[in-house]
């Protein structure tokens, strides 16, 4: 039985297919035909087989490319998501290690707290701290009302501005020529005059004094003299006892801080004072007071009846039991404040009250 073939014969450069009756036109011509044909189909074949080859050969190698690029990319991606599991592991030993400082803060927070809040509830009436200590705090007033207007009262003495019989200074003031026909009043007559009196503050102005040592020669023996300088001036240049006066009044007894108080010493009188300088002086005014201290307190300590009281005082804006205290001691007719400073109750000075002992 004769089939169709698909064969290329010589010559022809397309492929065709061979019908039965080609075939049996070959097949007539012999067998050297028959041969012809068949090497002719073995070198198609192998020709195919080559082709074939190469294709499949340049197909693997370009997957085979493709798979090393993709085991290159997997790698890679496997040691970045590598690397960022240990840092998602680090970041959560740092969020365990924050959480954990956090709650230790919260709780030294509480307890300071709980604390701060149990000394601030604290006063004399429900522990054993003095009543110094307790916080000031606004009190409704006790006094009732007296029905009386207020402001002074009938047969009050009063402080009124009077006259002075010598002023200072006289000022005169005339008038030169007539309101009405303009002559000369020079040598008229004064029928009247009208006084009014203005008291003023002078102007301040700091005022120099320099002081001169002078050294002579005695034209007798030749010793040389040198004159001296009056008691408390040391210094080449330094400041007056009235100066240091008025800077210790405004800063003791005014209480104002060193920066006011070198702006006022400059603003009313021109003298530039540093807060150092202030300082100093306040220092040097305090150690001249020793010793007129020391009699005050002499003198309390002889008086048969005394009374003494603690108040304490604000010191940097805090108020608490380290607050410094001001002991009062008086005793008729005047009284005297003597400052001290402590910072606990064995401090306390002894109150002595007649018939009663150590209060």
């Amino acid at each position: 039985m004769l089939i169709d073939f698909i064969i290329i014969p010589p010559g022809i450069g397309s492929a065709r297919v061979l019908r039965k009756t080609e075939i049996r036109v070959i097949y007539e011509q012999g067998v050297e035909a028959v041969a012809a044909t068949i090497r002719h189909l073995y070198e198609m074949i192998e020709t195919d087989d080559e082709r074939v080859h190469r294709l499949v050969t340049s197909a693997s190698v370009a997957h085979l490319q493709k798979i090393e690029q993709l085991t290159a990319r997997l790698n890679r991606l496997e040691a970045e998501l590598s690397n960022r599991v240990r840092q998602v592991h680090q970041l959560n030993q740092q969020v365990k290690d924050l959480t954990k400082q956090l709650r230790e803060a919260q709780a030294q927070t509480r307890l300071a707290k709980e604390a701060h809040l149990a000394t601030v509830m604290k006063n004399s009436q429900n522990s054993s701290r003095p009543p110094s200590t307790d916080l000031h705090k606004r009190t409704k007033s006790l006094r009732e009302k007296s029905g009386k207007k207020a402001g002074g009262q009938e047969g009050h003495p009063g402080q009124t501005l009077d006259f002075v019989a010598q002023p200072d200074r006289l000022v005169t003031h005339a008038p030169e020529a007539c309101g009405l026909c303009g002559s000369s009043l020079g040598e008229s007559e004064v029928r009247a005059s009208e006084r009014r009196q203005v008291h003023d503050l002078p102007m301040q102005q700091i005022e120099v004094t320099e002081h001169r040592a002078q050294t002579k020669v005695c034209g007798r023996c030749g010793t040389k003299n040198k004159g001296e300088f009056p008691r408390g001036v040391k210094a080449p240049v330094q400041y007056g006892p009235r100066v240091r006066a008025v800077a210790a009044y405004l800063l003791g007894y005014q209480l104002l801080p060193y920066d006011r108080c070198a702006e006022a010493m400059n603003d009313l009188f021109n003298c530039h004072l540093s807060a150092g300088t202030l300082s100093t002086i306040l220092k040097q005014c305090a150690g001249e007071l020793v010793e007129p201290l020391m009699l005050i307190k002499a003198g309390l300590s002889k008086s048969q009846v005394l009374g003494v009281d603690e108040t304490n005082l604000r010191v940097q804006q805090k108020q608490d039991s380290r607050s410094r205290l001001m002991h009062r001691s008086a005793h008729p007719p005047g009284s005297r404040q003597v400052p001290r400073h402590r910072s606990s109750r064995r401090h306390r000075p002894p109150a002595t009250v007649p018939g009663r002992g150590r209060a």
